[in-house]
């Protein structure tokens, strides 16, 4: 076969490992065939004559960039693209946090024991929770003092 039908069919083979290596991670062994594929398109160019080898240079150091353009192109609308955001198996309801003040005074129950810090259920919400120092049993009532940045405050009722 003549050296410039292999230099063109080099090229194609370029094109097609460019695609094969935005879809699939091989990484970059199928970009180094492109690149191979590249140099062998216009060693073969050179073969046939000096200008075939200079307009093929051209041709593929114009094509190469555009192919990788395109081939991302239809990786963003491939099917192997997710644009869903992965959700945690785990579904977790958003609640609204009240005002940090408006929990102190409120009454709840120790849901772990607290020694000093742990679990406690204030209203309708399950805080991490600390005393002053004091361990609590778990199931005991506590009453919050103060919340104190992320701390809420809590003692055991007598």
């Amino acid at each position: 076969m003549d050296p410039l039908v292999w230099s063109v069919l080099c090229t194609v083979l370029m094109i097609l490992m460019i695609m094969i290596e935005l879809l699939t991670p091989s990484f970059g062994f199928f970009t180094t065939g492109a690149v191979a594929f590249l140099v062998a398109s216009c060693v073969m160019a050179f073969r046939e004559s000096a200008t075939s080898g200079y307009v093929m240079t051209g041709i593929n150091l114009a094509i190469f960039p555009v192919a990788v353009y395109f081939a991302m192109q239809a990786m963003k609308r491939s099917p192997l693209m997710h644009n869903k955001e992965i959700v945690a198996g785990v579904p977790v309801e958003v609640q609204k946090a009240e005002a940090p003040n408006a929990l102190v005074g409120k009454e709840g129950t120790a849901v772990t024991m607290l020694r000093p810090s742990g679990t406690a259920q204030i209203g309708d919400q399950r805080l991490q929770v600390v005393t002053e120092g004091k361990y609590v049993e778990a199931g005991k009532p506590v009453k919050v003092l103060k919340v104190e940045g992320p701390n809420v405050v809590v003692e055991p009722i007598a």
